[in-house]
């Protein structure tokens, strides 16, 4: 299984700020793109502004990565990180799609906990194949209906409890 980071980085329109390492382009099309040289140099944990300079229209884009490069040459900044593989989703319904259908669990899970559609997080909380998949859903799942028959009929214990916590969590707010 691969990992897959989420990770940030600022663009100037479409692709990378500076021309230093080449200038890379980052289409929001949903698809994987291999990133030449180093890879794709991403913020995982600050670090956004390392590159020292100050776009005249910067936009911060999601990414998601994969294939990390560790062996790069000039070493990253703190809380940049290198990968090889990246793909800019397009829209929500983008994250929808991932989240119902990619074959990689840590990838769907990363798409839900970006989902704002209740339907597609109901249709994932309720038959997605991975336990940890369902209860990211279930934590996002605002219905205390959907959220009672997932209690009910999950089989999986953790899910079940996690949808329980839920409807008691929605339960409190004014």
């Amino acid at each position: 299984m691969t990992n897959t980071v989420i990770g940030y980085k600022l663009l100037e329109g479409d692709h990378s700020l500076t021309s230093r390492y080449g200038v890379v382009t980052y289409p929001a099309d949903g698809e994987w793109h291999e990133v030449p040289g180093n890879g794709a140099y991403v913020a995982v944990s600050g670090g956004l502004y390392s590159a020292g300079v100050d776009p005249a229209d910067p936009q911060l884009v999601e990414l998601e990565c994969r294939d990390e490069v560790l062996d790069v040459s000039p070493e990253p900044p703190e809380g940049v990180r290198c990968f090889r593989r990246v793909r800019r989703p397009r829209t929500l319904l983008d994250y929808a799609r991932v989240a119902k259908n990619d074959g990689d669990p840590a990838v769907r899970k990363a798409a839900v906990e970006r989902v704002t559609d209740q339907a597609v997080l109901a249709d994932v909380a309720k038959n997605d194949a991975a336990w940890a998949v369902r209860k990211a859903a279930v934590e996002r799942i605002t219905d205390p209906a959907v959220l009672a028959d997932i209690a009910k009929d999950d089989t999986d214990w953790d899910v079940r409890c996690a949808a329980v916590s839920r409807i008691k969590r929605l339960q409190e707010k004014p």
